[in-house]
This record gives C-alpha cells, sequence and structure tokens, in this order.
C-alpha cells in the first residue's frame, strides 16, 4: 500500500482528526485542509499562533473555522500539512511526539526528518495538489467550496503559476470545469482585502526606502527590514531588478524573513528553501519552503540571521560565476 492510500485509509478511520498547519499558516496550508476537512469525517482545522489573512477569508469564505493553538488530547490522531520541519510547529512537535498519538504529514517540499505514522512528500509546486491526489485517489467528489479552497492555494503558492508545472494547469482547469466557479471568483478573495490595501502599499514603499544591495558578478541581492508584509515586500524588490530579496519582519521578540528569488537565479541553482532550511538549522529556528520563494522564522537575533541569508546568498552566487568559468 502506497503512502497516498494510507492516508486516505487513516482519513476515512473514525475518530477526532487534527489537521495542523505551521506557524503563521498560509493560504495553501489552510486551502488544503479546509478542502479535505469538507471531504471526510470529524476532521478540526488547526494552525499554530496565527493564519494569514487570506487564509482567514478562504474559511470565512466557504464558512469553515481555524482554531488556532488546538489541545493535541482532544484529538485520536494528527495530520501535520504543509510543513517542511518539527521547527515550523514550534512547541508542538515535543507536545506531539509526547501524546503517542499516530501522526501523518502530508507535504510537497523536500524531505525532512520527521518522524510519522505516514509521511506522504510529494513534491509538487503547491500542497494543494497534493490533497487534489488524495481527493481523486480516495474517489470524492470536490465539493465547490473545497475547489475554491484548492484554487486559493494552487495561485498563491505558485506565485501566481510563476512556480507551476504542466499538471499544475491541468488541475486548475479541472477544479474551475468541475466547480462551476470562475477566476473572478477565486481573485475576489486574494485580491479583495480592502482593510490592507493602503497598508500594503505604504509598506512596499517603505521596503524600498530601507532596501541595501549588492552586486555579485551580474547577480544582485536586495535585502530590506518591515514591521510586516514581509512577502510581497520581498517580491516587489524582485520585481524591481535583485535576483533574490530578504525582507526581515520583527515583532514581540520573534522575527520572520521572507526570501524571493527571480527564475534567473533559481534556473542557475539557487535554492531558496534549501538555504533557509540551513540557516534555519544554524539559528535553531524554522526555514523553508521552495526554489524561488521561502521563509525564516525565530526567536533570535533577526538582524543576525538577515545577514547570514545575504551571506549565504552571496556564497551561491559566487560558486554559480567560478563554475562558469
Amino acid at each position: 500500500m502506497d503512502e497516498y492510500s494510507k492516508i486516505i485509509r487513516a482519513l476515512e478511520v473514525s475518530g477526532r482528526k487534527l489537521i495542523l498547519s505551521h506557524v503563521n499558516a498560509d493560504p495553501d496550508a489552510i486551502g488544503s485542509a479546509v478542502a479535505l476537512k469538507l471531504s471526510f469525517p470529524e476532521i478540526t482545522i488547526g494552525a499554530v499562533e496565527s493564519i494569514q489573512p487570506i487564509a482567514r477569508k478562504i474559511c470565512e469564505r466557504v464558512g469553515v473555522q481555524a482554531e488556532i493553538n488546538p489541545a493535541i488530547e482532544n484529538f485520536d490522531a494528527i495530520f501535520i500539512i504543509d510543513t517542511s520541519t518539527k521547527a515550523q510547529i514550534c512547541q508542538y512537535a515535543q507536545k506531539i511526539q509526547e501524546s503517542k498519538k499516530p501522526v501523518y504529514i502530508i507535504d510537497h517540499h523536500a524531505r525532512s526528518d520527521w518522524q510519522a505514522d505516514v509521511y506522504l512528500c510529494d513534491e509538487l509546486p503547491s500542497c494543494a495538489e497534493v490533497v487534489f491526489s488524495i481527493l481523486k485517489k480516495a474517489g470524492k467528489q470536490i465539493t465547490k467550496d473545497a475547489a475554491l479552497a484548492l484554487l486559493c492555494a494552487i495561485i498563491t503558492d505558485t506565485g501566481k503559476f510563476r512556480y507551476a508545472e504542466p499538471e499544475t494547469h491541468k488541475i486548475f482547469a479541472e477544479l474551475l470545469e468541475t466547480s462551476g466557479l470562475s477566476h473572478d471568483d477565486v481573485f475576489s478573495i486574494l485580491e479583495g482585502d480592502e482593510e490592507n490595501g493602503v497598508s500594503m502599499r505604504i509598506a512596499h514603499l517603505k521596503c524600498g526606502q530601507r532596501a541595501q544591495f549588492e552586486q555579485v558578478g551580474d547577480f544582485i541581492i536586495a535585502w530590506s527590514n518591515l514591521s510586516s508584509f514581509e512577502g510581497s515586500a520581498s517580491r516587489v524588490l524582485v520585481n524591481a531588478g535583485a535576483d533574490v530579496a530578504f525582507v526581515l519582519a520583527e515583532s514581540k521578540g520573534e522575527f520572520r524573513i521572507s526570501g524571493r528569488a527571480s527564475w534567473r537565479a533559481v534556473n542557475a541553482g539557487l535554492h531558496l528553501g534549501k538555504m533557509m532550511q540551513e540557516i534555519g538549522k544554524q539559528f535553531n529556528c524554522s526555514g523553508g519552503g521552495h526554489g524561488g520563494a521561502a521563509g525564516l522564522n525565530g526567536k533570535q537575533d533577526g538582524g543576525k540571521a538577515l545577514g547570514a541569508c545575504v551571506e549565504e546568498a552571496k556564497r551561491v552566487f559566487s560558486g554559480i560565476l567560478s563554475n562558469k568559468t
């Protein structure tokens, strides 16, 4: 029996099941969890500490709640979704281990040190595509709300298809066709955030004001700092011409670093997810992601972690350039 079949069997079993996602859960994590909740029995969605605004809007649109910091003892089995390392669920890694409850991993990042009863890791552009395969293999009819959650997840985690593969487009088209949803239905969730509109634009401008950059050959590394919107701000720096950009956000003794890279840098050999994962080990914090988009979360000195990101990018680019000569 393969991992997909084992996961499906575990989801079908009666009993209270928790689908837990990482700190500051993103639309891919929450959208994937929502689709599973709407398709299998007795599922609660949980997130560590917080969920992102768009992820919250997905829940509101389909009428599903996500529980922040759920109590592990209330559940019979734990499913950890879209979470590349133990550090991304903080104290829950130890709690889950001590609980002795069955643990199932559903992920799409590079394999890490998870110890679980079943570890389903299919390295696709989004976790939503893994969940789509679970639902199809289980013979589930994907409801309109489940399709909406998966569509939002795919768009956000592929950078609006920038990191998509041919199969991603086929899945997206099938979800649209079978659900009767339109692109407007999806983008009304992703782009209709009036509350954050002006704040986000101001943050992007501040990011540009504070930005520094360094050139390594014909590669440009940029970095900056903000109090929020670090993910979209790092994309702005790449759109402005950087090959890789890191934006630091610090609050209440914790930090987040968002990294984004151009296709040119990724194709040359830069992999931000692996870079952030290794830097996370150095700083005893959570790091990981994809080739062109990754993040780092921790409680130590964010400035030092940011400096480590910049230095590692310089080292990688120097290596790429030396291999060309």
